[in-house]
């Protein structure tokens, strides 16, 4: 049975006041080890009850398969899975659990069947920092809420696809409570990174970005190890 902690009872409730309110573009900060997928899980339970249908995005293929076994465990299983000629796939179901890029190329083939398909669903977009022009696609054809997961939501030009930010618990509560362990940070020296470009994703070029680091050994070898 899925039970949340009461921390993610928090989020989710202020999640539906957001939505109450007239808010329809929900972005949600929540750390790593919050359990965002769990989160999500209660919130596609919701849907379900109430006869909405959702569709999840993911970035990466990854997390398609990694999504479907979570919700699996948490009693979800009318699960179809758009991502290429995934062994799931299955348009009739009420829960869909997409690859972005493959909803990119459903989009290109047919755009208005794509957007009679996904009328009417809950949309949530998890790791919505990495914002690709699809995500703004689906979520610009929405006609149902759409909530953004992320544990850094920092991304330019993230505020405009968002109405408000609900944020869960910092990383110091979730130390302190047990779900975090506590860490030692270690580091190295971090080149200026002023004029390298970007690619559509916000991610340095790797070319450029190799051109400004130096090979270097960081600090004394043996007495780290």
């Amino acid at each position: 049975m899925l039970e949340l902690r009461e921390d993610q009872k928090q989020v989710k409730r202020e999640i539906y006041q957001a939505i109450r309110e007239g808010k329809t573009r929900v972005a949600v900060q929540a750390m790593t080890s919050f359990g965002k997928t769990v989160l999500a899980a209660s919130i596609v339970h919701d849907a379900l009850e109430k006869g909405i249908g959702v569709l999840f995005t993911a970035p990466m293929i990854t997390l398609v398969d990694q999504t479907l076994m979570e919700f699996h465990k948490f009693g979800i299983h009318d699960v179809g899975v758009i991502q290429a000629d995934h062994p799931l796939t299955d348009y009739s179901m009420p829960v869909q659990i997409c690859s972005i890029q493959s909803i990119a190329s459903l989009m290109k083939r047919d755009p208005e069947a794509w957007e009679r398909f996904q009328k009417d669903k809950l949309i949530i977009h998890d790791e919505t920092h990495i914002l690709h022009e699809t995500h703004k696609a689906v979520t610009a054809q929405a006609n149902k809420p759409v909530i953004g997961m992320s544990a850094t939501p920092w991304r330019k030009g993230l505020g405009k696809e968002y109405e408000v930010l609900v944020k869960g618990p910092s990383t110091g509560w979730l130390i302190d409570q047990g779900f975090l362990s506590k860490y030692r940070a270690y580091s190295h020296y971090v080149p200026d990174m002023k004029g390298v470009s970007t690619n559509a994703s916000g991610d340095y070029s790797l070319a450029e970005s190799g051109e400004k680091y130096e090979p270097k050994i960081i600090g004394d070898i043996v007495s780290t190890w």
